[in-house]
């Protein structure tokens, strides 16, 4: 799960059984397709490309000391991607990537709790759903009230005002 430290947006769900470097990579390549997908299909890297100097703007992609992403094979993958800087926290520092555990608690005490799933694929659909509710339906009090996707599209057009002035 990747989230929009600015907006709060989730950029999407990979859910597996394991947790390793391939497991990782696509839970990034989802996120980076749903950036894309809002963007309405400019590459990513192209998004946050200064267009006067040419510079790329790089994403922190944040995540845990988790061996998915220690080892070479996400590394590779992060260093094959230039828009993304991955930044790990510390050991046994959870309260550093505060953003996506309180995305966690949201997603489990709002929605999966409440809710008798049996099977992996009905546990997809359901998060999926939550998604759907948290970023376009349910307003946040840290947003003023408002709604993740109206956030992240003001910020977009922000961003897209500054590259062409």
């Amino acid at each position: 799960m990747r989230a929009d430290y600015f907006s709060k947006y989730e950029f999407g769900w990979h859910l597996a059984t394991t947790c390793n470097a391939g497991d990782a990579e696509l839970a990034v390549r989802v996120a980076i397709a749903e950036a894309e997908r809002l963007a309405g299909g400019t590459p990513l890297a192209e998004q946050l490309t200064d267009r006067v100097t040419g510079r790329i703007r790089r994403i922190k992609l944040v995540t845990d000391n988790g061996g998915a992403f220690k080892g070479s094979r996400f590394a590779a993958f992060i260093a094959s991607r230039p828009e993304l800087l991955h930044i790990r926290t510390r050991r046994r520092s959870p309260g550093q990537n505060g953003v996506r555990e309180r995305a966690f608690g949201s997603l489990k005490y709002e929605h999966l709790y409440r809710l008798e799933i049996s099977d992996g694929p009905s546990l997809a659909v359901e998060a999926e759903a939550y998604r759907q509710v948290f970023n376009h339906i349910r307003p946040h009090e840290a947003l003023d009230f408002a709604r993740p996707v109206e956030i992240h599209q003001q910020d977009q057009q922000a961003q897209l005002s500054n590259t062409e002035n």
